[in-house]
């Protein structure tokens, strides 16, 4: 597949086949552009957030529509900051449920790595 070169995903007939086509070239590729042009609101949001997550960049999220369905800005934002360990990342979150879910996936995560560090962990 050469990159942005969608014209393979027209072969399928129906229109959820194609989009699903160029959604994998999109997320193979970490190309923005051909993922804001995807017409399925729920592919375009799954695309960024998966660019986002692998370009280890938040910037993307931001490009996401607001929705209820996964995935979500929030979601998106949580995957960054989990990355990054940065609990500050949290705060960008509207929705108070995933901001705390956020937050406490972060400092249990440090709070790990702390105690395995330190020789405490147990099992």
């Amino acid at each position: 597949i050469i990159r942005r070169d969608t014209k393979i995903c027209d072969k399928y007939d129906e229109t959820l086949l194609r989009e699903r086509c160029r959604l994998h070239i999109a997320e193979h590729y970490n190309d923005i552009e051909l993922c804001q042009k995807l017409t399925y609101k729920n592919f375009k949001n799954s695309c960024l957030s998966e660019v986002a997550s692998q370009l280890h960049d938040s910037q993307y999220c931001n490009l996401m529509t607001d929705s209820v369905e996964l995935p979500t800005k929030g979601g998106c934002y949580s995957n960054i900051a989990f990355q990054y360990q940065d609990v500050k990342m949290c705060d960008i979150i509207k929705d108070q449920k995933e901001k705390k879910y956020c937050v406490k996936i972060i400092e249990d995560r440090i709070k790990l790595m702390q105690e395995i560090e330190s020789g405490q962990y147990q099992k």
